[in-house]
């Protein structure tokens, strides 16, 4: 009687992992094989809990784990994949986790704390179909899942599984980050290939159409090529050198008027645009190349200097609505000219010009394309020639970052995508603009940032693969409306699409794993962003701030003393000087810089970190000043308000203001777990309720 009382038969979702590539590391180096074993586990171990998840054993290398739900399930294994992915884009390549992940519901047995039966050994079979760092389900766990899950899953048809009597249908989840298949509606869907002789000629079908169609399209380049431009190889045939690195330096306007440097400014930054998007390339970030414009440098001493292989140099000249683009490609060792070229080109083709340039480069130097490489550089579109006018001036003017330059990015954007409503980059350039303008210029918050979400939302659906709104739209999840998971999922596929774009790198970490308090992610990601554009202030800037999240001030001030050295009156550097000598508790100095913050920007969120020094330095009188101001604004600045409320120890104040901040959805309330300047409210019980409101409790 007692071993049948200890026989129980229930239904349950089951969920096996295995870490990839385990054994063979063990081989290859048994102590790295160990630790990552080691971390593996520990990151698993920590999620399962949180989706209510028991694990029932460890499989060496994997999980067997029982969920009560196929949606708990699904989502701790999300979450898994997430972390991981996260984690992943730090580290170099053999230090990376990889997990596959089977998911069941069915029957199973309890015996004596184990689980048995045909739910466990399915579940066991689907984890080797999954791809790395993918899920793989069985049908029933998508039919109970697919109308409450955030991601897509797909059908992919009909599977024989080990020691299962009959074919199963196997479906995927499509991670959030992954490219969602434009084919295929959001639910499951009945794949019409269902027998394996059916795969394998639609397979052979697939591959004599990418043969076929790739020899086409090389005659074809080559034939558009030398019949619309005057072109010459340089480098003799076959001796093509395999480089990983090119750098473009900045292009010339040959014809003197400095009015239209922003066209060879715009011309570069897009060239650098389209390189970028070959990934078997590494390329420097825009603000570092810029650093080298009007240069004397030598290309040996400039490739030196960047680590690459060989730079891009060139110049463009304009005749109206026509421009001539000369290119050149110089190996760096040898300061031999590789390939050149001459493009004649209406204005309207601006972009599509530099898609050809990239694409000529990647041939030349032996860079092989993926289908994804060949489809972005392939999908250029003709553009209204005053739009692209517009919109390189914008960006000219965006990336100067002042707040007169700010307006005049906004108007010139608005006028783009006006003329041109197709434009995506113009919308993408909108979005990037309406993000950052808030704290830089005074305008509505909210509607601001409405029209940041209406940009960025429609750069994607008029081109998917652009990094840039992905980045606007992680900007504006969390800043604004503190969907932490939903921001995360699209910072890493814009960083997914575009590795090597800065801004993707320092905004994941400064509006999302700072605020979250993952500081050690955040300063991984803000360090790969300043080793890929180490010349640029907004790069530098944030890493900044990330610095005095992890409370390394001394360090903060001395990256914000080296933007400051080139521009004095740079928001982000001044802002980071500030709050650093708060956090060391120099007070004075702090006072200091405050004072020459505001008198340079005055703007409320200023007073409040000024009035918090004042007030810690137990200055009462000039803080009440401050907080006076402050309440006389419209609307009132509840965070700046809260910050002197409670470094004048006006504890119920602070928090009545907090709690106000969180009914209008302030701005600056989502750096509330992080911020020090509420150290004194931390252990309040409204506090930790508001902290877990927002879903930022430790």
């Amino acid at each position: 009687m007692a071993q049948e009382e200890s026989v129980h038969r229930k239904l349950a979702a089951i969920m096996f992992t295995d870490m990839v590539g385990y054994t063979a590391l063990t081989q290859r180096n048994e102590k790295l094989a160990l630790e990552l074993l080691e971390e593996h586990r520990r990151v698993l171990r920590e999620l399962f809990p949180k989706f209510n998840g028991r694990e029932i054993e460890t499989t060496g290398d994997g999980f067997l784990v029982e969920f009560a739900s196929a949606l708990e399930a699904a989502r701790c294994a999300i979450e898994i994949q997430r972390t991981l992915a996260t984690r992943n884009i730090s580290v170099p390549p053999e230090n990376q986790i990889h997990v596959r992940i089977g998911i069941h519901v069915g029957d199973v047995v309890q015996k004596e704390g184990r689980l048995l039966g045909d739910g466990v050994n399915i579940a066991a079979r689907l984890q080797p179909l999954a791809e790395p760092g993918g899920i793989c389900i069985s049908v029933d766990v998508a039919r109970q899942i697919q109308h409450n899950l955030e991601a897509t899953v797909v059908n992919v048809g009909e599977k024989e599984l080990k020691n299962v009597k009959l074919p199963m249908e196997v479906c995927r989840i499509v991670l959030p980050w992954e490219k969602q298949p434009s084919h295929l509606p959001l639910r499951v869907t009945r794949s019409w290939l269902q027998t394996p002789a059916q795969v394998v000629a639609v397979v052979l079908l697939f591959l004599c159409l990418v043969i076929a169609s790739t020899s086409f399209l090389r005659r074809h380049e080559r034939a558009s090529l030398s019949s619309t431009n005057t072109a010459s190889a340089v480098s003799p045939p076959g001796m093509a050198p395999r480089l990983r690195s090119v750098a473009v330096k900045p292009l010339d306007y040959i014809a003197g008027d400095t009015n239209q440097m922003y066209l060879a400014d715009g011309m570069t930054e897009t060239l650098l645009r389209y390189l970028s998007d070959i990934r078997a390339l590494r390329v420097p970030g825009r603000s570092t190349v810029m650093s080298y414009k009007g240069s004397s440098k030598t290309i040996k001493q400039m490739a030196a200097e960047l680590e690459v292989d060989a730079i891009v140099e060139g110049s463009i000249q304009r005749d109206a609505n026509r421009v001539l683009i000369t290119v050149q490609l110089i190996e760096a060792a040898s300061d031999r000219h590789l390939w050149s070229t001459n493009y004649v080109r209406e204005m309207s083709d601006f972009f599509k010009v530099q898609s050809e340039v990239a694409q000529a480069i990647a041939a030349e130097i032996g860079v092989q394309l993926t289908p994804q490489d060949q489809r972005r550089l392939a999908d250029v579109r003709p553009t209204v020639p005053a739009a692209v006018e517009a919109y390189l001036q914008g960006r000219h003017q965006w990336n100067r970052r002042a707040p007169e330059a700010l307006r005049k990015a906004i108007d010139l954007f608005e006028k783009a995508v006006q003329l041109d409503p197709g434009f995506a980059l113009g919308h993408a350039g909108l979005a990037d603009a309406y993000c950052i303008a808030p704290a830089t210029i005074d305008v509505p918050t909210h509607e601001t940032y409405d029209k940041a979400r209406a940009a960025a939302v429609r750069a994607l659906e008029l081109d998917d693969q652009l990094a840039e709104p992905h980045v606007s739209l992680g900007f504006l999840l969390a800043n604004v409306d503190w969907k932490w998971r939903e921001a995360e999922t699209h910072f890493l596929q814009a960083i997914a699409l575009k590795p090597d774009y800065p801004p993707a790198h320092y905004w994941y970490a400064y509006q999302l794993l700072v605020k979250q308090g993952r500081t050690n992610e955040a300063l991984v990601q803000a360090q790969l962003a300043l080793k890929l554009d180490p010349a640029a202030s907004a790069t530098r800037g944030n890493y900044t701030m990330v610095l005095i999240a992890a409370g390394r001030h001394e360090a903060a001030i001395r990256q914000a003393q080296i933007i400051l050295e080139l521009e004095p009156e740079f928001i982000q550097a001044n802002w980071g000087l500030l709050r650093a000598y708060i956090g060391l508790g120099q007070y004075a100095e702090a006072i200091e810089a405050g004072k020459r913050f505001r008198a340079q920007y005055n703007r409320p969120w200023v007073w409040g970190v000024l009035g918090y020094a004042y007030a810690a330095d137990g200055q009462k009188e000039p803080a009440l000043k401050l907080l006076d101001e402050l309440k006389g604004q419209t609307p009132i600045p509840r965070v700046p308000v809260a910050q002197i409320q409670a470094a004048l120890g006006l504890k119920r104040e602070a928090l009545e203001s907090l709690q106000l901040a969180y009914e209008e959805r302030e701005r600056d309330l989502a750096f509330l777990r992080i911020y020090p300047l509420f150290d004194r409210l931390r252990a309040e019980p409204r506090f930790q309720e508001l902290l877990k409101k927002m879903e930022l409790e430790p």
